[in-house]
């Protein structure tokens, strides 16, 4: 609407009166330019418009431990983020992209000086997997020199198990939404015939199978209204399953190529970093055996973890009398093991935390318990 209107504006001749300038002075300025360096603008970049309460709610919870101060609304679509600090904010951006009911939540750091009709929101980072690489030329360098076709080269990661470096290679870029998503990469050498490298792009958000656009999903097409009954030359393959590891900034020899957003990136094998996306880690549980002294009924404990903090706890007297410690820890086990599949339907529904569907270790110290519930023959 606002941008029809000022587009009418650019055919208007205007009256002497209409081209007065209203001077800005400081002590009218409502909020200080420096309160911008710890502040984020955020657009959900999707046809339909989205439910702005409930992003708040959402991102707020994500990056409580990012210190977020608060989350406004202030057009359809459109956020105003303000952190405590300008580390806070870094961290948050370093770690997308960030997606809201599967469209690509982009965000850029907040200007005074613009208006929020001047964010392009043309530009993410993210991991790409580049594939079919021979084995000889599995190397950080040519992973930066094939990240470089796809978008800005912001580092590669060399570890053997997340970054493979065997089946793929992995690179992280600035890419330019504003082009369709690139699906292979031709690699030459003057000893050997070409090959054709597939890539595969990480935590992708929603995008049209038609165009390859991010934020294009429905038909019409914007870039091409007549992609109808046509055969899709993109689709779900380009999404790259995540790697175990995913829920955290990943680990192993993260070779830097240019500093990401003019902050510093972990570099050492032993830094876990910032936290990407919230995870279940593991669950324990425990059982006092027989504990209460009038009836003999044993006492059950769990507690299960979210990114290293306490989010489910229990500690209650069991319904029923243990005969044997065995028994009242596989009571215990199973109470726990009910909670945890609660804890899973429960996360799968807020759609933000990927690594749910993954198995959730549970631990338990008695080997009686841990042998019993792995016998088949009882269930």
């Amino acid at each position: 609407m606002a941008d029809s209107l000022l587009a009418k504006l650019g055919d208007l001749t205007f009256t002497g009166e209409e081209q007065d300038v209203v001077f800005v002075t400081p002590d009218t300025v409502a909020i200080p330019a420096e309160d911008f360096a710890s502040s984020l603008v955020g657009k959900v970049v999707s046809p339909p418009t989205v439910d702005g309460s409930r992003l708040i709610r959402q991102f707020c919870s994500i990056w409580k431990d990012d210190k977020v101060l608060s989350i406004s609304e202030i057009n359809l679509n459109f956020f105003l983020i303000s952190f405590a600090s300008p580390v806070n904010r870094t961290n948050v951006l370093k770690r997308g992209p960030w997606d809201f009911q599967k469209y690509w939540f982009a965000l850029e750091q907040a200007d005074p000086n613009q208006t929020i009709h001047d964010y392009s929101f043309q530009h993410m980072c993210i991991w790409v997997r580049i594939h079919n690489i021979p084995l000889s030329l599995v190397t950080a360098a040519l992973a930066r020199v094939l990240g470089a076709s796809v978008g800005k080269v912001i580092m590669t990661d060399t570890h053997l198990e997340d970054g493979n470096m065997g089946e793929f290679m992995r690179v992280r870029v600035l890419f330019n939404t504003s082009r369709p998503l690139r699906r292979c990469v031709i690699l030459s050498r003057p000893d050997a015939k070409a090959s054709m490298c597939l890539l595969q792009y990480e935590r992708l958000p929603l995008f049209y199978h038609g165009c390859g656009l991010i934020g294009h999903s429905v038909l019409p097409c914007p870039a091409n209204p007549k992609m109808e009954g046509q055969k899709f030359q993109y689709g779900a393959w380009l999404r790259a399953p995540l790697p175990k590891r995913s829920a955290t900034w990943p680990r192993g020899r993260l070779s830097i190529v240019d500093d990401e957003l003019d902050a510093p990136v972990p570099v050492d094998s032993a830094s876990e970093g910032p936290s990407v996306r919230p995870e279940i880690d593991l669950g324990y549980t425990d059982a006092s055996f027989q504990t209460d002294k009038d009836d003999s009924r044993s006492q059950s404990g769990f507690v299960f973890c979210l990114n290293g903090g306490a989010v489910s706890w229990k500690s209650s007297k069991q319904d029923t009398v243990a005969d044997s410690t065995t028994e009242a820890e596989y009571i215990a086990a199973s109470e726990a093991a009910k909670e945890v599949v609660w804890i899973k339907k429960f996360i799968t529904g807020l759609g933000f935390i990927p690594s749910i569907v993954d198995a959730v270790d549970l631990y338990c110290d008695n080997n009686g318990a841990i042998a019993q519930a792995k016998e088949p023959r009882s269930h």
